[in-house]
């Protein structure tokens, strides 16, 4: 039996927390799968498991502990290169080394073991030939850099395998991939579990629910990501206990209905046709920031479209019975104040069918983090900027696009603005059938004459 056990292990950086006190003790071979929204610390276990992420090191601390059948991965006689003979780290996108692919595969071997030159060759090859590479390619002599994206993928999983971990620790190892290439990944990964234990992050429930035996779901919590539930796949996913966990799981398969996260406490709500027995009154009582970088294009487009959304769902729903504090802001982390929103974004709504407000810009400070319910950045490098500037945003920031960053438009053309201001309506969208549980309409319908408001309070 193979074991991994995380005893407290908590994670800051700087003054932001990423994890608090994750208990878990995975048992292998299996597959398990770490669950939860993007940005919440999985990856960051990950990486502090194959000490990457180390203590005293570009501001990490760590505390708490990670053993690996019973032994301290941090215990000062373990040497790093030592690790990853024990546990294979297989990352999102895969970097390849310099030269052919079977020399990828050779350097891992030749600078961990002290195996003679004829065996790190045999055993290369073993592990190309295990992930299908052998017969697929023209030579094992192809330069790693010619190879397609699952074939990348494929070549760092026969890097790690190469030396026998009996962990492998895989960070979205399909998200990346076309549909194709992700089946031949997943077939490779459940024949990998059979003898080994196989840590899996993805924020992909039907991933989770194909190849997991167990699941660990993260979510974030004040004092950064926490364990909130844990078990067999089937449990987990088909009936969970945790309230966030529920959301997640039913908005990542489609559901637009579900169990209400909060009690409709209004008469309103509990008759308006709408409403009727769901979780609007949760999304009423929420303040959404979203942030970009000069406040010019992406985040006042996200904060009109979320205006736009409710004002259309709550259409006969008196405002100053049922709206209760919602508030959609908009800021930017470079911006300054006054400036207007830029013609394209302008003309990008409006192309949408919404109605551009009268929006100046305005920078991220202390007041708005506060102010904010749930704070959604446009990229991952900005999530990380907030939350270094503003240590109270850590528990409530998170990217708006879940699998990708959202480029900025400026500079491109109109094309451009207008895909942008798509993507940030579906993702909108999205966020508010996971908040409110709304049964959101594929198209447009004409908003409420106040709806691209700059603010819209009761």
């Amino acid at each position: 039996m193979i074991s991994l056990t995380y005893d407290a292990l908590s994670l800051r950086v700087g003054r932001s927390p990423v994890l608090d006190r994750i208990d878990l003790d995975l048992t292998g071979p299996g597959v398990v799968a770490l669950l939860g929204p993007s940005g919440v610390g999985k990856s960051s276990l990950l990486r502090a498991t194959q000490r990457l992420i180390d203590h005293g090191q570009e501001g990490w601390k760590r505390s708490g502990d990670v053993r690996l059948n019973g032994e301290s991965i941090f215990a000062s006689h373990i040497k790093k290169h030592e690790l990853a003979r024990w546990m294979g780290f297989i990352q999102q996108k895969p970097r390849m080394l310099g030269g052919s692919a079977r020399n990828n595969v050779e350097f891992a071997l030749r600078h961990t073991t002290n195996l003679p030159r004829a065996a790190v060759r045999q055993k290369a090859e073993a592990a190309l030939e295990q992930v299908g590479l052998t017969t697929e390619l023209d030579s094992l002599d192809m330069a790693a850099w010619q190879l397609s994206g699952g074939q990348a993928q494929r070549l760092a999983i026969a890097r790690a395998i190469a030396l026998e971990p009996a962990v492998l620790l895989m960070d979205e190892p399909s998200s990346a991939l076309d549909p194709l290439s992700s089946q031949r990944v997943e077939s490779i990964i459940r024949t990998l579990a059979e003898t080994r234990l196989v840590v899996m992050v993805t924020h992909a429930v039907s991933l989770a629910e194909r190849l997991a035996d167990v699941v660990a779901f993260l979510w974030r919590g004040e004092s950064g990501a926490r364990l909130v539930e844990y078990g067999d796949v089937s449990t987990v996913l088909g009936a969970p206990r945790d309230l966030w966990v529920r959301q997640f799981v039913w908005t990542a398969r489609g559901h637009s209905h579900g169990e209400p996260a909060v009690a409709a406490h209004s008469a309103t709500v509990e008759t308006h046709p709408i409403l009727a027995g769901q979780s609007g009154f949760a999304l009423l009582q929420r303040v959404y920031l979203f942030v970009c970088s000069g406040n010019r294009s992406r985040s006042p487009i996200a904060q009109t479209i979320c205006h736009a959304e409710v004002s259309r769902l709550l259409q006969g729903v008196p405002k100053q019975s049922q709206w209760g504090r919602f508030q959609a802001l908009s800021a930017g982390l470079s911006a300054s104040y006054g400036a207007p929103m830029s013609t394209a974004a302008r003309t990008a709504l409006g192309s949408l069918g919404v109605p551009p407000p009268d929006h100046v810009t305005q920078p991220v400070t202390e007041d708005l983090v506060r102010q904010a319910d749930t704070i959604y950045c446009m990229t991952e490098a900005q999530c990380r900027e907030l939350t270094q500037r503003f240590p109270a945003a850590s528990a409530k920031t998170q990217r708006l696009d879940p699998v990708d960053d959202i480029a900025d438009p400026e500079g491109g053309d109109a094309e451009a603005f207008t895909i942008t201001a798509e993507r940030i309506r579906d993702l909108v969208r999205w966020r508010l059938e996971s908040q409110g549980q709304f049964p959101l309409p594929v198209t447009w319908a004409e908003a409420v004459p106040d709806a691209s408001s700059s603010a819209v309070t009761a």
